[in-house]
Protein backbone atom coordinates (compact mmCIF):
# COMPACT_ATOMS: atom_id res chain seq x y z
CA UNK A 1 0.00 0.00 0.00
CA UNK A 2 3.39 2.33 0.70
CA UNK A 3 5.08 1.70 -1.97
CA UNK A 4 2.43 3.04 -4.31
CA UNK A 5 2.53 6.72 -3.40
CA UNK A 6 6.07 6.47 -1.76
CA UNK A 7 8.76 5.06 -4.07
CA UNK A 8 12.11 5.25 -2.14
CA UNK A 9 12.66 5.07 1.96
CA UNK A 10 13.45 8.84 2.24
CA UNK A 11 10.12 10.11 0.75
CA UNK A 12 8.13 7.48 3.06
CA UNK A 13 10.21 8.57 5.84
CA UNK A 14 9.47 12.34 5.44
CA UNK A 15 5.53 11.57 5.06
CA UNK A 16 3.43 13.08 7.97
CA UNK A 17 1.01 11.14 9.80
CA UNK A 18 -1.93 12.95 8.12
CA UNK A 19 -0.58 12.11 4.19
CA UNK A 20 -0.19 8.01 5.12
CA UNK A 21 -3.70 8.05 6.76
CA UNK A 22 -5.62 9.49 3.95
CA UNK A 23 -3.68 6.27 2.14
CA UNK A 24 -6.61 3.69 0.90
CA UNK A 25 -5.88 0.69 3.44
CA UNK A 26 -4.21 3.14 5.66
CA UNK A 27 -5.69 4.16 9.05
CA UNK A 28 -4.75 6.73 11.49
CA UNK A 29 -3.10 3.87 13.57
CA UNK A 30 -0.82 2.39 11.63
CA UNK A 31 -0.21 5.86 9.75
CA UNK A 32 1.11 7.08 13.36
CA UNK A 33 2.93 4.06 14.16
CA UNK A 34 4.72 4.12 10.76
CA UNK A 35 5.53 8.38 11.60
CA UNK A 36 6.73 7.26 15.02
CA UNK A 37 9.13 3.94 13.48
CA UNK A 38 10.91 6.64 11.35
CA UNK A 39 11.39 8.63 13.84
CA UNK A 40 13.08 6.05 16.42
CA UNK A 41 16.84 7.01 16.29
CA UNK A 42 17.53 3.51 16.15
CA UNK A 43 15.51 2.65 13.32
CA UNK A 44 16.80 5.65 11.71
CA UNK A 45 20.70 4.03 12.60
CA UNK A 46 19.37 0.54 10.98
CA UNK A 47 17.62 2.33 7.85
CA UNK A 48 21.03 4.07 7.15
CA UNK A 49 22.88 0.99 7.22
CA UNK A 50 20.25 -0.87 4.77
CA UNK A 51 19.74 2.10 2.83
CA UNK A 52 22.13 0.85 -0.26
CA UNK A 53 20.43 -2.33 -0.21
CA UNK A 54 16.72 -1.77 -0.15
CA UNK A 55 13.97 -1.05 -3.17
CA UNK A 56 10.96 -0.25 -3.01
CA UNK A 57 8.79 -1.82 -6.35
CA UNK A 58 5.35 0.30 -6.85
CA UNK A 59 2.80 -2.70 -6.31
CA UNK A 60 0.70 -3.80 -8.46
CA UNK A 61 -3.00 -2.30 -9.18
CA UNK A 62 -5.58 -2.84 -6.58
CA UNK A 63 -7.21 -7.11 -8.04
CA UNK A 64 -4.43 -7.48 -10.41
CA UNK A 65 -2.93 -10.88 -11.04
CA UNK A 66 -0.02 -11.62 -10.95
CA UNK A 67 1.48 -14.94 -12.08
CA UNK A 68 3.60 -16.18 -9.45
CA UNK A 69 1.72 -14.81 -6.63
CA UNK A 70 2.32 -16.78 -3.58
CA UNK A 71 -1.50 -17.27 -3.79
CA UNK A 72 -2.29 -17.24 -7.50
CA UNK A 73 -5.37 -18.92 -7.79
CA UNK A 74 -6.22 -19.63 -4.07
CA UNK A 75 -9.74 -18.31 -2.66
CA UNK A 76 -8.68 -17.47 1.05
CA UNK A 77 -10.98 -16.98 3.64
CA UNK A 78 -10.19 -15.06 7.32
CA UNK A 79 -11.42 -15.39 10.10
CA UNK A 80 -10.46 -13.74 13.84
CA UNK A 81 -8.47 -11.13 14.51
CA UNK A 82 -5.19 -10.66 12.84
CA UNK A 83 -2.62 -9.02 15.11
CA UNK A 84 -0.59 -6.77 12.66
CA UNK A 85 -2.89 -6.58 9.59
CA UNK A 86 -6.15 -5.26 9.81
CA UNK A 87 -9.08 -7.50 7.49
CA UNK A 88 -8.92 -5.02 4.57
CA UNK A 89 -5.40 -5.28 4.64
CA UNK A 90 -4.52 -8.88 4.71
CA UNK A 91 -7.47 -9.20 1.81
CA UNK A 92 -5.81 -6.82 -0.53
CA UNK A 93 -2.13 -8.67 0.36
CA UNK A 94 -3.85 -11.59 -0.54
CA UNK A 95 -4.83 -9.88 -3.92
CA UNK A 96 -1.94 -8.69 -5.17
CA UNK A 97 -0.27 -12.45 -4.17
CA UNK A 98 -2.81 -13.58 -7.22
CA UNK A 99 -5.78 -14.81 -4.94
CA UNK A 100 -9.44 -14.37 -4.19
CA UNK A 101 -11.33 -13.55 -0.76
CA UNK A 102 -14.18 -15.24 0.16
CA UNK A 103 -16.09 -14.69 3.15
CA UNK A 104 -17.20 -18.24 3.44
CA UNK A 105 -15.21 -21.66 3.65
CA UNK A 106 -16.53 -24.14 0.66
CA UNK A 107 -14.77 -27.15 -0.78
CA UNK A 108 -13.49 -24.66 -3.04
CA UNK A 109 -11.39 -22.78 0.02
CA UNK A 110 -8.10 -23.20 -0.03
CA UNK A 111 -6.61 -21.27 3.10
CA UNK A 112 -8.64 -20.41 5.69
CA UNK A 113 -6.09 -17.72 7.66
CA UNK A 114 -7.28 -17.85 11.73
CA UNK A 115 -6.56 -14.80 13.47
CA UNK A 116 -7.04 -15.01 17.95
CA UNK A 117 -10.43 -15.51 19.01
CA UNK A 118 -11.63 -17.47 15.07
CA UNK A 119 -15.33 -18.23 14.49
CA UNK A 120 -17.04 -21.02 13.14
CA UNK A 121 -15.12 -20.62 9.92
CA UNK A 122 -12.34 -22.61 11.44
CA UNK A 123 -14.27 -25.66 12.29
CA UNK A 124 -16.08 -25.63 9.40
CA UNK A 125 -12.70 -25.75 7.66
CA UNK A 126 -11.41 -28.77 9.44
CA UNK A 127 -14.50 -30.43 8.91
CA UNK A 128 -13.90 -29.99 5.49
CA UNK A 129 -9.73 -30.39 5.09
CA UNK A 130 -8.78 -27.24 3.91
CA UNK A 131 -5.80 -26.23 5.31
CA UNK A 132 -5.88 -23.55 8.26
CA UNK A 133 -3.04 -21.33 8.36
CA UNK A 134 -2.30 -18.96 11.70
CA UNK A 135 -1.13 -15.80 10.88
CA UNK A 136 2.28 -16.69 11.55
CA UNK A 137 2.03 -19.16 8.60
CA UNK A 138 0.28 -16.47 6.59
CA UNK A 139 3.56 -13.59 7.45
CA UNK A 140 5.77 -16.72 6.10
CA UNK A 141 4.11 -17.30 3.18
CA UNK A 142 4.48 -14.20 2.07
CA UNK A 143 8.09 -13.48 3.24
CA UNK A 144 7.35 -11.27 6.21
Amino acid sequence: LLSNKYHSLDALAHASEEELAHINGIGPIVARAVVRWFATPSNKAMLGRLRTHIILRPARPQGAQGAGGVFEGSTVVFTGTLEHFSRSQAQEIVRRAGGKIAQTVSSKTAYVVAGSNPGSKRAQAIALGVPVLTEKDFRERLGM
